[in-house]
């Protein structure tokens, strides 16, 4: 047996060596872009959770240069961090990480979450032009953003989805075209936006606030704010496995062109249905989003796999063109319970926009609380304990190819269309309420009807 003397190892060596045994089982990637900083380090200031995961912490008032070991030495820019295996991203409370999004590049055993205080730590798609607007012709206004994609416009506190699909749609007051090919963005107004910067919400189609990339597994996100992206606040890709979405607030999401230029593209939390099991989206709000708070559906190509373990619950979705969205679910099967979801409010956020393509007129389609359609025979849904109220729209939409299993208790469904269900869809609760709200009120429905509106108000006050 041969002794070695340690104390002829050069420093260096001796501290990456010290580091490898204490991160036993954490990545080489964090140990290489933690080299930096650790080095000259006590590795010991470092800690870990429950799970093995090393705790980082960072804050928009931090420094890269810092360890991120504790909140008193954050660092600035998780995004090289996110995808490390065994990794506890923390994000300080109320700070603003502005990005174009984060990307779990098939990550194992990551957490995503705030610290430092009650408030979330947002994750903000929100971008500015680089330059001011210019005139164009006469109440048309010009200017440039080089961006790939964009959604809405943020403007005057508000928000502006009112995109046309050609520079000759450019009829009304507040449209705007957006040139892909030159990153020239045209706006439409009666008013001098001279010098004015343009803001918009940043994205395009495969985009995310936060995406989960294929082959992830163990993935947790939790208690943030995931607001103004142009496709997808979060989106989970398929191959992946133990993924939780806990607690966010996700909203004004959407805007950017859909997939092969059709309507506008943009779900808050999208579940890419091949291969994924073990799915847990759970305590989240969905707010102003120009396609679904929710969904799960397969992949254009066609899903190589099964789905199974699915669970959407105790969410509530507002001011979405669908609430809980299952669609196009035909290749494989899926195994899905939906219970305990308050969907309120459905509607069109961008006024008839959405899928105004290649006509000048806004094309008003019916939104939808809670919509399952294109699904498979063997696909095995339940729904359970569900309330869905809209002042537009249906509350309940079946539409399925196959005579899909479904299993319907105890929901309520409140809206000027209460449900269709197409011939081949399978239904026959007998413990659900339905509630046309398409004429005048009685007393009883009214009363209802403020009753489940107060339950969902005390729902996501507590969030």
């Amino acid at each position: 047996m041969i002794k070695k003397d340690n104390n002829k190892l050069p420093n260096v060596i001796r501290k990456v060596l010290m580091l490898m045994i204490i991160c036993f089982g954490l990545s080489m990637s964090v140990l290489w872009l933690l080299k930096e900083s650790v080095f000259g380090e006590d590795v010991s200031i470092y800690s870990y959770d429950s799970r093995g995961r090393l705790i980082l912490y960072f804050s928009v008032d931090g420094n890269d240069d810092n360890s991120g070991a504790n909140e008193n030495s954050p660092k600035k820019d998780p995004s090289a961090f996110i995808s490390c295996d065994n990794t506890a991203i923390l994000l300080k409370s109320g700070d603003v990480f502005f990005t174009p999004g984060y990307t779990v590049d098939a990550g194992h055993n990551v957490l995503i979450t705030t610290y430092g205080g009650e408030k979330k730590a947002v994750i903000d798609g929100t971008q500015k032009s680089n330059s001011s607007y210019a005139q164009y012709k006469s109440g048309i206004y010009q200017v440039n953003l080089n961006a790939r994609d964009i959604g809405g416009l943020i403007e005057d506190g508000g928000y502006n989805y009112k995109r046309v699909s050609k520079m000759e749609y450019l009829k009304n007051d507040g449209e705007y075209f957006y040139d892909t090919d030159n990153g020239v963005l045209y706006r439409k107004s009666s008013k001098d936006l001279t010098g004015n910067v343009a803001t918009y919400t940043f994205g395009y189609y495969s985009s995310a606030g936060i995406g989960i990339k294929e082959g992830s597994e163990g993935i947790t996100v939790s208690n943030l704010e995931i607001r103004n992206f142009a496709n997808h606040g979060i989106a989970i890709g398929g191959e992946t496995n133990d993924i939780s979405i806990i607690g966010c607030y996700v909203h004004h999401i959407g805007g950017c062109n859909g997939y092969g230029g059709g309507a506008r593209q943009g779900n808050a939390i999208q579940g890419w249905c091949d291969l994924e099991n073990n799915i847990t989206i759970t305590d989240n709000v969905c707010e102003y989003v120009i396609d679904a708070a929710i969904t799960f559906q397969d992949i254009y190509t066609g899903a190589q796999g099964n789905s199974s373990n699915l669970i959407i619950k105790n969410n509530y979705t507002n001011n979405c063109f669908y609430g809980i969205e299952l669609f196009n679910l035909t290749d494989k099967t899926v195994d899905c319970s939906i219970y305990d979801n308050y969907l309120f409010n459905c509607i069109d956020i961008s006024g008839g926009y959405r899928y105004r393509w290649e006509t000048l007129e806004p094309e008003i389609q019916e939104p939808k609380a809670l919509k399952a359609g294109t699904m498979n025979s063997g696909d095995k849904i339940l729904f359970s304990d569900n309330i869905c109220i809209s002042e537009e729209g249906i509350s309940l939409f079946l539409d399925s190819e196959n005579p899909s299993v479904y299993d319907f208790n105890n929901n309520v469904f409140i809206a000027p269309t209460a449900f269709v269900i197409d011939s081949n869809s399978y239904y026959n609760s007998t413990t659900d309420i339905f509630m046309d709200i398409s004429g005048v009120l009685t007393k009883e429905q009214k009363e209802l009807l403020i009753y489940y509106q107060k339950a969902g108000d005390e729902k996501v006050g507590n969030k």
